[in-house]
């Protein structure tokens, strides 16, 4: 069935997702709609949908790193890797529908909406509630929590939070505590909005060279996100190494 899916354009969500680019973060965000056809038809299943958005958020990584190495190739570094593209096979039956808290990961707790971020000053291997000061009461054992999310769920599929805030290189959202928690809350919150209502699905990170940087050390991500609200959904990916 053919499908309408296009880009969402939303002058504010992209300067957001400019933003955290700019600022260090590892994350690339991608959105879409997806709309009825001239037959006013829309995939019906979940999964077909996500699946779309998959492959369309591949397709953008395929044009972009494309794009640069016809720049490169045969010029200033003839040892580039040739024109790049997705595997389907290894794609099309990979997606598995995740939970939120397998998706947040440790970082974050879903019930209540609680940010732990890892301290900047004399603490720089621990982590704190971002409402808390930066001292040795308010430290959190951050290992229990690790324990308890890698005791429920592979902890591949999830841990948005932490590939959110603790890219290779540092990103640069304040000094304190509560400025790099409340920076990842606001972002959420105007990508996400409702996140009781979102529903996403992980995706291999074998169908695509891409993701083969982050498997070094920090690791690949890989997932599609559905906000209700918006009505629109996102193709999140990542994958870097130092």
């Amino acid at each position: 069935m053919f499908a309408n899916i296009k880009k969402y354009e939303h002058e504010k969500l992209e300067e957001l997702f400019k933003d955290f680019l700019a600022k260090g973060g590892a994350l690339r965000f991608h959105s879409f709609v997806i709309e009825r056809n001239y037959r006013d038809e829309m995939p019906e299943k979940a999964y077909q949908r996500h699946l779309l958005v998959a492959r369309q958020t591949l397709e953008e990584i395929n044009y972009q790193s494309n794009f640069h190495n016809n720049k490169e190739i045969g010029s200033i570094n003839p040892g580039l890797p040739h024109l790049i593209k997705t595997d389907h096979e290894l794609l099309n039956n990979s997606g598995k529908q995740i939970k939120l808290d397998n998706f947040f990961g440790y970082l974050f707790d879903v019930e209540t909406k609680t940010i732990f971020v890892r301290g900047r000053k004399m603490y720089a291997n621990q982590y704190f509630e971002h409402t808390t000061d930066e001292i040795q009461e308010n430290i959190v054992n951050i290992q229990e929590r690790i324990n308890l999310h890698e005791s429920k769920y592979e902890i591949c599929d999830g841990n948005f939070t932490y590939a959110f805030m603790e890219p290779p290189f540092s990103l640069q959202t304040g000094e304190t505590l509560y400025e790099r928690g409340e920076y990842f809350n606001n972002f959420i919150q105007n990508t996400f909005d409702d996140i009781s209502k979102l529903e996403v699905f992980t995706w291999s990170k074998d169908c695509h060279n891409f993701f083969d940087a982050g498997k070094e050390w920090w690791g690949s991500y890989f997932w599609t996100v559905y906000n209700p609200t918006k009505n629109i959904y996102l193709g999140i990916v990542g994958s870097e190494t130092d």
